[in-house]
């Protein structure tokens, strides 16, 4: 033996042996080059490859385990990869046995492909099979299937002892488990507190602690508390959440009507780089709060479409605490809103057209839809529970039904259902005072729908008195029917103002609620004008009077006429000519949607050109090149 020899045998023995893998000491030349690639999350070319595997190796165990992960991981497509998992699982243990590193690997993914279909009893039990044949696993993964089975107070125990934990891993699962226990357990209080805890023996590093504390303060009424969490979650060390708190405050600023924050937030959202695995989750979260921007800008036509899309998809709520109930009724409940508010612009359209021409062949879809979904919505909201839990304020997320939409569920319900749910939430929130503003708003137009003006009035300007500053969409809403019960009431001059307000930042609420703005009729006297003025007078967003506090005005232009509304001191909300068309009936008919198009949609938005993103980066473009991005439109 060479010196050389006797040196390589001794560094040899030396040397510690290699533990063995069954998998990859058994796996072909492609099997092994398979294994790099899903190691190396390669998974496009991965399924190729697995796939030309299992053709000529159906019983390949590497094959079934890449193609679990394919789906999982790159698709998102949980059915497929919990039917790859388990094969894996089944062709592992025919080869190779009771090997300890696979099975384990094998079970912690069959639990998180369970976990984010929210099959959660199995998903314990995959953890109980683990824990017999390998010792616990993090106890943490317990705490979501056993809150969501009803056993709160063994998901408590877990979370409490973790939260006491000196390691900080556990000891932020444990505060983010306890937060989120009571928020879904809606106690305002109690989540708070544990949020605001979890902050600080987190010292403000954990993204999801963040994110979560912003839902948080959003249910204790601390809107500017709940958008600084949810920025500071965007700048979080602990990279731990897969939304860094974007939709959060998208739907924050559009329930505060900042528009273009709103539509800044959501563009921003896309560019956020999701694991594919949970893509399909938060893309219906981008849609839903997508659908509510536009229906708030007055494109309604748009809104029913995307709210249409997602109500027909399949709930995913395996990674949130909602329930299927819970995300159901906000789907089929922003559908209906939806599909209401487009058949008041169909009543509108058909008011100033001639008789039969407002008429379209989608309105009998409309109204069938229209009152299937109000019908739904009955069966979902028998549960006088969650009924009442869906009408105390901030209770629910950020993008659930908020307090500015909640009125609309007394057209679905009827006033005394409503009226006593109300009832029943004053009392669960008695020691809530910041709760009462909102409830006296929800009161109060509640009362405007059963025709009693004065107390819908009284209780409107104790709402608007009273309610956060922030608040705005809630207080546009409260202030155009409080309008209308006062014009109703006689009371005109004390209307005008709230009018003012609303036409200036939400004119769209005329149309949400269905109610006319008084105006007085004019024309500049030419042929088509007039015929212009007569129309609109007709229109049932207006209460034509002689001395309205607001004027419309038609004035002819070679051969086209353009409609504009102010109010009596010349203020302009609103100006639109349409397009000359080749008969007079179809200039007018342009030009009077233009004019309601415009009149009655906010301006703020549309008209912005330098919008700028939360993080700073410049978005330099319209608002509605903005909403063309964010539709996906080119």
């Amino acid at each position: 033996m060479t010196a050389r020899a006797a040196c390589l045998l001794v560094l040899l023995a030396a040397a510690p042996a290699r533990a063995a893998d069954p998998v990859k000491d058994a796996a072909t030349a492609d099997e092994r080059a398979l294994l790099g690639l899903v190691e190396a999350e390669q998974y496009i070319k991965a399924r190729d490859q697995a796939e030309a595997i299992l053709r000529k190796a159906p019983d390949s165990f590497v094959g079934a385990w890449a193609m679990a992960l394919v789906h999982h991981n790159e698709e998102g497509n949980h059915a497929r990869a919990l039917y790859f998992v388990r094969r894996a699982e089944g062709i592992f243990a025919r080869r190779f046995g009771d090997d300890p590193t696979w099975l384990r690997k094998l079970l912690l993914e069959e639990y998180d492909v369970l976990f984010e279909m929210n099959r959660n009893a199995d998903a314990l039990a995959v953890l109980d099979r683990h824990d017999a044949g390998f010792g616990p696993t993090r106890a943490e993964l317990r705490i979501w299937p056993l809150f969501k089975l009803g056993r709160a107070d063994d998901a408590r125990a877990i979370a409490t002892r973790l939260a006491a934990s000196d390691d900080w891993n556990e000891r932020a699962r444990g505060f983010n488990g306890m937060l989120s226990i009571e928020y879904e357990a809606h106690d305002r209080e109690a989540s708070y507190r544990w949020a605001v805890e979890g902050i600080r023996a987190t010292q403000e590093r954990d993204c999801v602690i963040l994110r979560n504390a912003a839902g948080s303060a959003f249910t204790r009424f601390r809107l500017a508390e709940s958008e600084d969490y949810a920025l500071r979650a965007h700048k979080a060390e602990v990279r731990d959440c897969p939304h860094a708190g974007y939709d959060q405050l998208a739907g924050l600023y559009l329930v505060e009507g900042e528009f273009q924050k709103a539509l800044s937030a959501i563009e921003t959202l896309k560019q956020e780089r999701l694991e594919k695995r949970v893509r399909p989750h938060f893309a219906l979260t981008r849609r839903m709060i997508l659908a509510d921007i536009l229906y708030a800008l007055g494109k309604v036509d748009d809104a029913e479409r995307m709210a249409g899309e997602l109500y027909g998809l399949p709930e995913r709520t395996g990674l949130i605490s909602s329930s299927v109930t819970t995300e159901r009724i906000g789907r089929s409940f922003r559908y209906w809103m939806a599909l209401d508010t487009r058949l008041t612009e169909e009543r509108e359209r058909a008011s100033y057209r001639p008789f039969l021409a407002g008429a379209t062949g989608d309105a009998v879809r409309l109204v069938l839809t229209h009152w299937e979904l109000r019908r739904a919505l009955i069966q979902l909201c028998a549960d006088a529970d969650a009924l009442v839990t869906l009408v105390r304020p901030n209770l629910g997320d950020l993008n659930d039904i908020t307090p500015w939409r909640m009125g609309a569920l007394i057209d679905v319900l009827g006033v005394g259902v409503v009226r006593a749910a109300v009832a029943r939430a004053r009392v669960l929130d008695a020691k809530f005072p910041e709760a009462t503003a909102y409830l006296d708003a929800l009161s109060g137009e509640v009362a405007f729908r059963a025709g009693e003006l004065g107390e819908a009035d009284r209780l409107a300007t104790a709402a608007l008195a009273h309610l956060p500053r922030e608040e705005a969409m809630l207080r546009w809403r409260t202030q155009a029917w409080q309008a209308d019960a006062l014009r109703r009431l006689g009371r005109t001059s004390a209307a005008r103002p709230l009018y003012q307000q609303v036409m200036q930042k939400l004119p769209s609420a005329l149309r949400f609620l269905d109610l006319r703005l008084p105006v007085a009729v004019e024309s500049d006297g030419s042929p088509l004008a007039r015929k212009a003025a007569a129309r609109a007078a007709r229109s049932t967003r207006f209460a034509a009077a002689a001395d309205a506090p607001f004027r419309v005005h038609a004035s002819g232009h070679d051969g086209s006429v353009e409609l504009c509304l102010t109010d009596d001191s010349g203020f302009q909300f609103a100006c639109a000519a349409g397009e000359r068309r080749p008969t007079e009936e179809e200039t007018l008919r342009s030009a009077l949607d233009a004019f309601h198009a415009a009149a009655f949609s906010p301006k703020v938005s549309l008209n912005q050109s330098d919008l700028n993103s939360l993080d700073g980066s410049p978005v330099r473009v319209g608002a509605d090149e903005a909403l063309k991005g964010v539709l996906g439109r080119e």
